[in-house]
């Protein structure tokens, strides 16, 4: 039997990388906006090309600006029905951030008040949650446990490309627990400018603890082969 050569298990490393995580490692992608979708695809601070992003308009189609709404179902990056709902609750403005990215441009925010986005349905497991803000001062909660204030800034929404920085474009809460039944929500609350707002958000299951350790052995393994072979062994 052929072994598997150290690109094709390199490959496999990358699919469970978070930092440029794939679609089948459960990536959620939300993009908030205004009267009419961005059109955002591919990724952001995680992700890569053609990634499918759920869209919610504080518009309700009919002109009238919502206090409440919701996507259900949310598909994966990869365009995978899911059983997730999202509810998004007192975001009925929206406004533009003069971003050249089509999601980090936009932003829907409460006229008063604190914004909630809640997730439903999500399998129980280890997530990294990301929320997209030029000015974010956010809360994460899993029913009654909280995961802490993380907050956004950036003074140069325009820069061309996004560099997409911890701290400036988005918050980021790492192995946020879930389980089953549990829901996932984000307080959103006024920034350094006033105003509560948010652009978009990534939810990306964290991969378990076992097959990282295969990847990691599988890597071992090509190396120590290919040392012996060439000659080299301590």
């Amino acid at each position: 039997m052929k072994r598997p050569g150290l690109k094709a298990i390199v490959a496999l490393a990358a699919a469970f990388t978070l930092t440029g995580a794939r679609a089948d490692v459960f990536l959620l992608n939300a993009d908030f906006g205004g009267d009419t979708p961005s059109g955002n695809t591919g990724p952001a601070a995680i992700g890569q090309a053609g990634d499918f992003w759920n869209v919610y308009l504080r518009n309700d189609g009919f002109g009238n600006w919502r206090t409440a709404g919701i996507v259900n179902p949310m598909l994966l990056a990869d365009g995978t029905m899911t059983s997730v709902s999202m509810t998004v609750l007192n975001c009925p403005g929206a406004w533009g951030a003069g971003a050249p990215n089509p999601m980090y441009n936009d932003y829907i925010y409460p006229f008063g008040g604190d914004g909630t986005i809640s997730f439903t349905g999500l399998p129980g497991g280890l997530y990294d949650v990301y929320a997209y803000s030029a000015d974010g001062n956010f809360e994460l909660n899993v029913d009654d446990t909280s995961y802490g204030v993380r907050t956004s800034r950036d003074n140069a929404a325009g820069t061309n490309p996004v560099p997409w920085t911890e701290g400036r474009q988005y918050a980021r809460y790492g192995n946020v627990l879930v389980g089953a039944g549990q829901d996932l929500v984000l307080t959103i609350r006024p920034g350094q400018d006033f105003y509560a707002i948010i652009s978009g958000m990534q939810i990306v299951a964290v991969p378990e603890p076992a097959s990282c350790a295969l990847v990691g052995a599988g890597l071992l393994g090509v190396g120590l082969i290919r040392r012996r072979r060439s000659g080299r062994v301590g």
